[in-house]
C-alpha cells in the first residue's frame, strides 16, 4: 500500500466515512454518477485529457474523474 493509501486508511477513513454516511468507494461511485452526468454534454469525439480538482479534500472527485477516462487528474 503507498503512504498515501496507508495514511487514509489508519487515519483519515473513519472520520470522513462518519462525515459522509458513507465508505470512500461508495462516494466515489456517487460523485462519478454525478460527473458522468454533468460532464455527459462534453463533445465525447475529442480525446479526455487533463482535470484539475481545486477542492482537494479525500479525493471523491479526483478518483471519480480518474474512473471517467481524465488523466492526468492533478
Amino acid at each position: 500500500m503507498s503512504a498515501v493509501a496507508d495514511h487514509y486508511q489508519n487515519f483519515l477513513a473513519k472520520p470522513y466515512d462518519w462525515m459522509t454516511g458513507m465508505s470512500f468507494d461508495e462516494k466515489v461511485a456517487e460523485q462519478k454518477a454525478i460527473l458522468s452526468q454533468a460532464l455527459g454534454t462534453l463533445d465525447r469525439t475529442q480525446p479526455v485529457r487533463t482535470a484539475v480538482d481545486l477542492g482537494s479534500g479525500p479525493g471523491y472527485q479526483a478518483e471519480a474523474l480518474a474512473d471517467l477516462g481524465y488523466s492526468p487528474v492533478i
